[in-house]
């Protein structure tokens, strides 16, 4: 309950108690007396807070509520690699087009350009920077030296301006929403300042484990999932509930930039 005194630009925050108490693997002893210690903490005839933090409070409140509205939570498949690897995602089953005069049809479903032929039904891959070949679309690639001079003519325009990679990446294929959190060999754990959090170094993917509950946190397409081990199972967690060691990481740190995901933070509120 609150009782505010405009005059004096404040409120009285008191008679709290606690409702609901979870965290994951928490059992209802654990629960019960987690609930009992901060009841037990909180003093009894409350506690003052002026007007203008409440309302700011409250506002925040509401913005991140009304930002994690109608978001679809469902865990994508996330797979590993500890090696340089790209996602061929298809969109479904892969569909193939015609390409006029040629004998050869592009794939639809998927933003990489695949081509096969029609008449031998070889699969052909370019990356704008490397040549792949499979007798299926679905793979395995293999990296080509010599794709037909006819195709590569024809795909021209799936250069990149990105500098290629020194060696051609893994290809890994997939025909439902996944993720590929991708290493440059073993993952390579470095700890941040304050010892509560450590991430993946080698990867482009933010990659956190929390040091006190030895969970790991990724986040993929704007959305933070949390397991115990790669194999999952991932569970999808909100920014505003993300461990309370996410809003202490420095923002100079090389994963400074993750605190705008991060509910709470100055970062995240612009």
């Amino acid at each position: 309950k609150i009782d505010t005194d405009r005059d004096s630009d404040s409120a009285l925050v008191r008679d709290l108690k606690v409702e609901n108490v979870a965290w994951p693997d928490s059992k209802d002893a654990g629960e019960q007396r987690f609930t009992a210690i901060v009841e037990g903490a909180m003093p009894e005839a409350g506690f003052e807070i002026s007007m203008e933090r409440l309302s700011s409070s409250l506002a925040t409140a509401e913005i991140e509520q009304k930002s994690l509205e109608q978001l679809k939570t469902d865990p994508p498949r996330i797979v590993f690699r500890e090696e340089l690897a790209v996602l061929l995602l298809y969109d479904g089953q892969p569909r193939f087009s015609e390409i006029e005069n040629s004998p050869y049809e592009r794939a639809l479903n998927t933003p990489f350009a695949v081509a096969r032929n029609k008449n031998s039904k070889q699969n052909w891959l370019s990356s704008g920077a490397f040549w792949y070949q499979a007798k299926d679309p679905l793979g395995p690639w293999s990296v080509s030296s010599n794709p037909p001079a006819d195709l590569v003519q024809n795909m021209s325009g799936a250069k990149s301006d990105e500098a290629a990679p020194a060696k051609p990446p893994a290809i890994v294929v997939a025909t439902e929403p996944t993720e590929l959190i991708s290493t440059d060999g073993k993952p390579s754990w470095v700890s941040l300042s304050g010892g509560e959090l450590l991430y993946v170094q080698n990867t482009e993917t933010p990659w956190l484990r929390e040091l006190s509950t030895n969970n790991m946190y990724v986040l993929l397409s704007g959305r933070w999932f949390r397991s115990k081990t790669n194999d999952g199972p991932w569970t999808f967690v909100r920014a505003d509930e993300l461990p309370a060691s996410f809003k202490n990481i420095p923002p100079a740190s090389d994963i400074g930039g993750l605190r705008t995901s991060v509910a709470g933070t100055e970062e995240a509120e612009d």
